[in-house]
């Protein structure tokens, strides 16, 4: 069961503050996100407003203060953001009790989450509550702006108004939804009447689900301080309006927030553990200060699993060991006897340990990994090293002139009967024995040479090198040096097909990698992308396979309309950039 911080334990962080939480008249500050995928690096997205709901923009670090379980934080870094193109899932709930029929509130509602609908997103998704004597779900989230209008048109007023009840039951909504950022919108014109739930389990919902409430409170009949806890406890923003015709304008406007944000990344100075925390955003401008909560959960210490090394085990030769590590590392080691025999700073970590350099008996061997905060885990191993067998060749003949026997002549030097005839015959076995000798010379294979290997490409012509071939690392010349075992096979050619701001343009991967970002140094791809990091992501080849890697990038990088940290490339995989599409094109084999 997930944990979460109670409002009152984050309204504790407001108190160490000594500042204000958000209330009418004042500056409009909301905590969107807090983030703590990539930990000890934390973002926290928040959005400014005016006390008329006019976002803010230009502000510097210098505006904002930010503390961890009342703690101040070091090194904090600004960067504005603008038109984010990450979905958002927003809970537009309506009350529709009886009093919403005066001045008609209720059709200046509908107008006004008309006008929000449109100014949504393509892939925003909304859905539609409405609650008075009970809670009913108009239209469930959908990114159909046709049918979330057409919702609209079924509202009627009359009834009680069962305000709890509603933020509850659509916080719980909300926190089924895949989308990482939320908003819950709230229109009341009362205060509660009949809910089972109280204010309290309101907002723990409201919490649980990391949806900041924009609670808009219309005419004098509303409960402020209701309105006022529920915002500030979720990081949101209360807002009080006397005219229903002003409904309109302040929904554009929180929709303009929803879009307009600042994240704010700073070093956490938290333990891991998977424990909940509260986090407190103050800002200050133009003589005014206002605070906004949110919370988090920090990730669990790393959890490695090594495949390859078994304590206990004799172990010869060459050793393939792969660690994976989750959780995040900034450097895996491998060390015998507290020597280095390797050291990785991205994954895949696979070592190859060639163990015959080490003396046979038992090791000490340690899987060493150090995380991104300096600290580091150990998973150790004892082994047996044991020698290599002496492999035994037998000799080879060395080819040499076939001998000639000379036969010994032991007889008596005096003629015998048939002489001429015996003569001839032999002569003819001397001469038949120098020539196969002499062709076994001529035939036998030079030392050092090696037969001619055939032309694995007969079918294209002599000269013609568009083609590449390059050799397979992973295979090995056959012994003996028989070239007819290596095996050829063409290196695939890789390209990026880029779109941005309606202009296209091409360029080509090489076998190193290559950074995608803002960053124009040379070797890399340079996008005019204000949404892109300087280096944002990383594409780089291994055993024939290309990987993208994002680079802890400020708006992070999808794959093919997905988030990834890293993955895998195939042909026509796109690669979403801030407003950048970059389409992988890679011939086959």
């Amino acid at each position: 069961m997930r944990k979460i911080l109670s409002w009152a334990a984050l309204l504790a962080l407001v108190g160490a503050l000594e500042a204000p939480v958000v209330l009418a008249d004042s500056l409009g500050l909301a905590v969107q996100r807090v983030d703590a995928s990539q930990f000890p690096t934390m973002r926290v997205y928040v959005s400014v407003a005016n006390p008329n709901g006019v976002p803010i923009t230009g502000l510097t670090a210098e505006a904002f203060q930010v503390q961890e379980d009342g703690k101040p934080v070091d090194g904090l870094q600004v960067e504005p953001l603008v038109d984010s193109q990450e979905p958002i899932a927003t809970a537009l709930v309506i009350d529709t009790s009886g009093s919403m029929a005066d001045e008609n509130k209720l059709d200046h509602a509908r107008e006004a989450a008309s006008a929000f609908i449109d100014s949504t997103g393509g892939k925003d998704r909304v859905t539609i509550v409405a609650f008075s004597s009970q809670v009913s779900v108009i239209q469930d989230y959908a990114a159909d702006r046709t049918a979330l209008k057409a919702a609209l048109g079924t509202l009627n007023a009359k009834g009680d108004t069962l305000l709890y009840d509603a933020v509850a039951q659509t916080a719980r909504r909300q926190a089924a939804q895949a989308e990482r950022r939320k908003a819950l919108i709230l229109l009341t014109d009362g205060e509660d009447t009949k809910s089972s739930a109280s204010l309290d389990s309101s907002i723990a919902a409201a919490v649980s689900a990391g949806s900041p409430i924009f609670a808009i409170g219309l005419g004098s009949d509303v409960n402020k301080e209701v309105l006022d806890r529920l915002a500030s406890a979720t990081g949101g923003q209360a807002i009080y309006l006397d005219d229903p015709t002003q409904l309109k304008p302040t929904l554009l406007s929180i929709g303009d927030q929803l879009r307009r944000q600042y994240a704010l990344r700073y070093t956490s100075k938290l333990a891991p553990g998977d424990q909940p925390h509260g986090v407190a955003v103050q800002v200050q401008y133009s003589g005014q200060q206002v605070t906004g909560l949110g919370s988090f959960s920090t990730p669990a210490a790393p959890t490695i699993t090594v495949v390859g090394l078994t304590s206990g085990a004799a172990v010869t030769g060459v050793q393939h060991v792969q660690v994976d590590v989750n959780g995040g590392a900034a450097q895996v080691q491998l060390l015998v006897d507290d020597q280095p025999r390797g050291s990785l700073t991205g994954a895949p970590f696979v070592f190859d340990w060639d163990t015959r350099p080490e003396s046979p008996g038992p090791h000490k061997v340690v899987v060493r990994v150090n995380d991104t905060r300096g600290g580091s885990t150990d998973k150790l191993f004892n082994l047996n090293v044991v020698a290599p067998a002496v492999a035994t060749t037998a000799p080879q003949p060395t080819a040499q002139s076939v001998p000639t026997a000379v036969p010994q002549d032991t007889t008596p030097s005096q003629p015998v009967a048939g002489t001429p005839l015996a003569a001839i015959l032999a002569l003819l076995v001397l001469l038949l024995l120098l020539g196969l000798g002499a062709v076994y010379v001529a035939t036998r294979p030079r030392r050092g040479a090696s037969p001619a290997v055939p032309d694995p490409r007969p079918d294209v012509p002599l000269g013609d090198t568009d083609r590449t071939l390059d050799i397979d690392p992973e295979l090995t010349m056959a012994p003996g040096g028989n070239r007819d075992a290596t095996l050829m096979r063409s290196t695939p050619r890789a390209r990026l097909l880029i779109m941005s701001h309606g202009e296209q343009r091409e360029v080509s991967l090489s076998d190193s990698d290559t950074i995608v970002g803002r960053d124009e140094r040379a070797g890399g791809v340079a996008l005019k992308d204000s949404l892109a990091s300087r280096q944002h992501a990383k594409i780089s080849r291994q055993n024939n396979q290309y990987w993208i890697e994002d680079m802890h990038s400020l708006n992070g990088t999808q794959l093919n309309g997905q988030p990834v940290t890293r993955s895998t490339l195939t042909n026509n995989d796109r690669i979403s950039i801030g407003e950048t599409v970059l389409t992988f094109l890679v011939e086959s084999r």
